[in-house]
């Protein structure tokens, strides 16, 4: 991984999934399938992205039980994972996350 490059890593299994990784432009630097941005946000496509991956893995670690969670909670078990995106970015990842959790709960059969 280049100097600069951010990445985290979750156990997945057998091996570990590589999350996501962020690297700033630097002058005359080619982009070379990055996707950058003027500010330190994510784009949109990006944060969707990142939350399905999160909320996969956090889903194959506890099962139906992510469903019970507040998203108080679900931003503490992301956070180290997106300690390096800016505040507002790791805000609305939590958000986007607790929605699926909710989303997907309802669709669940019952029983």
């Amino acid at each position: 991984m280049t100097t600069g490059a951010r990445a985290r890593t979750m156990a997945a299994g057998s091996g570990s999934l590589l999350v996501y990784g962020r690297r700033r432009r630097a002058a005359g630097d080619p982009m070379r399938g990055y996707r950058f941005s003027p500010d330190r946000r994510l784009a949109e496509r990006d944060m969707l992205d990142l939350a399905d991956a999160l909320a996969l893995q956090l889903h194959d670690s506890l099962g139906s039980r992510v469903y019970l969670l507040p998203r108080t909670d679900v931003a503490e078990l992301i956070r180290a994972y997106v300690d390096d995106l800016d505040a507002e970015d790791r805000h609305d990842i939590s958000w986007m996350i607790w929605h699926l959790f909710q989303d997907a709960r309802e669709m669940e059969p019952p029983g």
